[in-house]
């Protein structure tokens, strides 16, 4: 097999092999238990390795299913979500499994090295919390809510997929007219004989017609279109809010919110809200002013009833006049090729680390893959698939498929991660051209990337970005998107993708100084999206009251409000479908750490300071899970972070 396994792509296999992994390591589970004298090194990790066993199959049908979607992969994972789901809840309360690990941890707690604590400890609490002490009727109940949770949530993702990719809109050469030459190249298309152009709800069509789309009625078509995906998920928002509070208080908590936050940095619901509340407080009159500042602009262009629809595209207006920044003068010299090459070099000034592109099996043609060194030693691979495909689920995510770390035999297992973007494609005349913000994107993912790859653990369940406090997992990502910015970083990359000509100093300077262009708005947007999860997931069972917190929180919180046709709820994979349920504010909340760090990078004369680069890389990026993100990061600065460094980076303060 060699260092890295080749990516398998066979969904029948792979089905196939999940359900024998399954049944060989119930088996391989009874076989344990038997054991006498049950030990970390006898015991604890054959049974952790069982999950990787697993997942070594399971993750490539999840993985497809995002990036290659279709009926084939649908169905295959329709049909392992409930065997799989089953699986882990039978496991998650097998009260001998539960007593054994905490036989062991009593027994070796002294002695286990604070990795392997940590591990152990995180072990017992998940069977804690998956019921592994209620009685047999309650465990019953725990195991169907999860398997309708999982069926649900997957239903729920699936839906918004299907709307986007169902939707077209089709608008001839007056509907683009300001339009840069690029996206409008992308969008055409030859209609009943003639040209026209065709935008869609795929993220870079859509944000390119909200952007530079002069017709404002066609703006409002796209827009509600894009806010209204989802439609059959209102009653899916309402089974999965009502099973995620039911089970909640099966295990004697008050709230999903407080259940969620059992394995989370914050220590309750209270906490949260009030950090959020507090952020909101401070970012309001700047965000306040800067909308005034919109509203204005957009009246003297003859738009005296600023809407929602209508933000994006005269902010870059706004934007254009106050910076004199032209995305499309800008993405002609952020050729995606160029972009991925300068930033492995940026990297390695910073890690030390190296990644050479090898040959690999990959599910699409676009799709690459990367060997990464240290000291000419390899350490890990990482597969990118970075451009949009109608097949290809939105957003932008890093997926883990192997776990750093020492197998029961003493070997060391190399890991490997994927990162999936949904940038502009090349097209016939040019290459694939990105807006400096998925070139923030990318630096982001590769953030979590590294986090994963450059693990030093030697416990697979707390390897990487497992076993990390869901509010802090998005400190690395966050604190690398901010190089993004620095001018020593963007020469690295930033060529005329035709005359090769480097990006000027002046042009490097305008692009930062743009970076907080309305930020107080964008945080309160955040935030918004941060107190609507944490409250609807502390009050609300059922839809309605979902939306009319929603509607509070606006009120409260928002600067800007959007038409009542407004659903966005209904697409908001991230809590219904995705991992953030009661914990989105962590962006904000791992953001306070990745701003904190990332000043301390900076030299008073603005420029960069490599000399912390592999302390931070042998601290927070190096110990994954295996130890308290709090620990960490007093080992890394020496101190607790500073809350105000947020703030000070989006130059609220």
């Amino acid at each position: 097999m060699g260092l890295y396994p080749e990516f398998p792509s066979d969904l029948k296999e792979l089905k196939q092999k999940s359900i024998e992994t399954i049944e060989k390591n119930k088996k391989k589970i009874k076989k344990l238990l038997k054991q006498e004298n049950k030990s970390f090194q006898s015991f604890v990790l054959p049974f952790l390795e069982l999950d990787d066993e697993l997942a070594f199959y399971t993750q490539p049908i999840f993985h497809l299913n995002g990036v290659k979607n279709s009926k084939k992969t649908q169905k295959c994972v329709k049909e392992i979500l409930p065997i799989l789901t089953d699986y882990e809840t039978e496991l998650s309360q097998n009260e001998e499994l539960y007593e054994a690990l905490k036989s062991v941890y009593e027994n070796e707690k002294n002695s286990l090295t604070k990795e392997q604590k940590t591990a152990l400890e995180q072990q017992i609490q998940e069977f804690e919390l998956e019921g592994v002490g209620l009685d047999d009727a309650k465990k019953q109940r725990i195991k169907e809510i999860n398997e309708e949770l999982s069926r649900y949530q997957n239903d729920f993702s699936q839906n918004v997929l299907d709307d986007t990719n169902a939707f077209e809109m089709i608008v001839d050469e007056s509907a683009v007219s300001e339009m840069p030459e690029f996206e409008k190249n992308s969008a055409k298309v030859e209609k009943d004989g003639k040209v026209a152009y065709r935008f869609t709800l795929q993220g870079p069509s859509y944000i390119a017609y909200m952007t530079y789309g002069s017709d404002r009625a066609k703006r409002e078509e796209l827009y509600k279109a894009y806010v209204t995906r989802g439609d059959k998920n209102g009653e899916l928002i309402t089974k999965i809010l009502s099973l995620r509070d039911e089970k909640a208080k099966l295990l004697g908590f008050d709230s999903f919110a407080s259940y969620s936050l059992a394995t989370k940095m914050a220590s309750s619901h209270d906490e949260v809200l009030e950090f959020l509340l507090s952020l909101a407080a401070k970012s309001k009159p700047a965000a306040q002013k800067e909308i005034e500042d919109l509203k204005a602009f957009a009246a003297k262009e003859g738009v005296g009833d600023l809407q929602s629809y209508d933000t994006a595209y005269f902010s870059e207006k706004l934007r254009r006049e106050a910076f004199e920044i032209d995305e499309e003068y800008f993405k002609q010299y952020f050729e995606l090729n160029s972009v991925v090459s300068g930033m492995f070099e940026f990297l390695n000034k910073m890690f030390g680390i190296e990644f050479k592109q090898v040959k690999a099996d990959v599910w699409d043609k676009s799709a690459m893959a990367f060997d990464l060194y240290e000291y000419n030693r390899p350490i890990g691979r990482l597969y990118m698939d970075l451009c949009a495909r109608k097949d290809k689920k939105g957003g932008a995510w890093m997926d883990n498929w192997i776990n750093a770390h020492i197998d029961k035999d003493g070997k060391p297992v190399l890991p490997v991660a994927f990162i999936v973007c949904n940038f502009p494609k090349a097209t016939k005349k040019e290459p694939a051209l990105l807006r400096h913000y998925d070139i923030e994107t990318l630096f982001h993912e590769m953030g979590h990337a590294l986090h994963h790859l450059l693990a030093k653990n030697a416990v697979s369940s707390v390897s990487g970005v497992n076993g990390v406090m869901w509010d802090v997992v998005e400190f690395p990502s966050q604190f690398l998107e901010n190089f993004a910015y620095e001018k020593e970083v963007l020469k690295l990359f930033s060529y005329h993708y035709k005359t090769k000509e480097p990006l000027k100093d002046e042009d490097m300077d305008r692009l930062k100084a743009a970076r907080n262009f309305q930020s107080a708005m964008a945080m309160l947007r955040q935030l918004e999206f941060g107190i609507f999860d944490m409250k609807i997931h502390r009050d609300a069972k059922n839809e309605a009251h979902a939306d009319e917190i929603l509607k509070e929180v606006r009120k409260e919180v928002a600067v800007i409000h959007p038409p009542e046709y407004n659903k966005f709820q209904n697409s908001f994979t991230h809590i219904f479908s995705g991992g953030y349920a009661a914990g989105y504010y962590s962006y904000k909340w791992a953001e306070v750490l990745s701003a904190d760090a990332f000043f301390a990078f900076t030299n008073s004369d603005g420029a960069l300071d490599y000399s912390l680069g592999r302390k931070i890389r042998d601290t927070v990026f190096a110990k994954g899970g295996g130890e308290d993100m709090r620990d960490i990061y007093r080992e890394f600065m020496g101190r607790d972070a500073d809350a105000s460094a947020l703030l000070k980076l989006s130059g609220i303060i």
